[in-house]
């Protein structure tokens, strides 16, 4: 993602400027800029006012919840959020009182807050879980397994998984593409080669005749299917 945002507006500047360059994008910077930009903490300033990490990311129950019979995620923030859950567990009294009193009471108390959410969403399974938020402004959804993702309504729908005839691995599946374009639709075109399988169609296409690369299949630089 780093690197596709750099060349996109390399490439506007090139555009504006009439000028190329060069690019390098680092992993290890890439990587240390989007956690750390969560998670400077107190040593975003100099002397640090504090530890780095931000608290509620890295909160030990900051994770999808265990019902009774699955899991699922949800996150409680604001007040009219909170107010919610509690009526939804019967508990309404809590609201706005103690660790739960305000969002300044809520961050203090991270910790115990989480495990409150932990310990009464393990009362209720997940599908009864998922009818009592339906109704609700908490961001929830249901923890899906791998498995479960081929028999999701909407991915069938949208053909998600196609199925192809491999010469050699048989019927195999793989992930469509996941975006949509209105002029230039990307698609499935070929499948994973077989050893060596273009090895002829690119060499041509880098000028070596027919002669050139049977010679170099017999040398062993390159190799062709075995049908070849």
């Amino acid at each position: 993602l780093n690197v596709v945002n750099a060349v996109s507006a390399a490439l506007y500047f090139r555009e504006r400027g009439g000028r190329g360059q060069s690019i390098e994008v680092p992993m290890f910077e890439s990587m240390v800029q989007f956690l750390m930009s969560d998670h400077l903490g107190g040593h975003t300033f100099e002397p640090p006012l504090g530890p780095t990490g931000y608290a509620r990311i890295v909160n030990g129950f900051r994770r999808p919840y265990k019902t009774s019979d699955g899991q699922i995620g949800l996150i409680v923030y604001n007040d009219k959020q909170w107010a919610q859950f509690f009526d939804l567990i019967g508990q309404p009294e809590l609201a706005g009182r103690g660790i739960f009193a305000d969002i300044s009471a809520r961050g203090r108390n991270i910790a115990e807050v989480y495990r409150f959410v932990e310990e009464r969403i393990r009362e209720r399974g997940t599908r009864e879980w998922l009818a009592m938020l339906a109704t609700s402004d908490i961001p929830h959804t249901a923890a899906i397994e791998f498995e479960s993702l081929f028999d999701d309504a909407h991915l069938r729908a949208v053909e998600f998984f196609p199925e192809f005839d491999h010469p050699s691995e048989g019927r195999v599946r793989t992930t469509a593409v996941p975006s949509r374009w209105s002029e230039s639709q990307p698609d499935i075109r070929a499948l994973a080669p077989r050893l060596g399988e273009h090895s002829r169609a690119l060499l041509a296409e880098c000028g070596y005749t027919d002669v050139e690369i049977d010679a170099l299949t017999r040398s062993g630089a390159t190799t062709m299917p075995a049908a070849e």
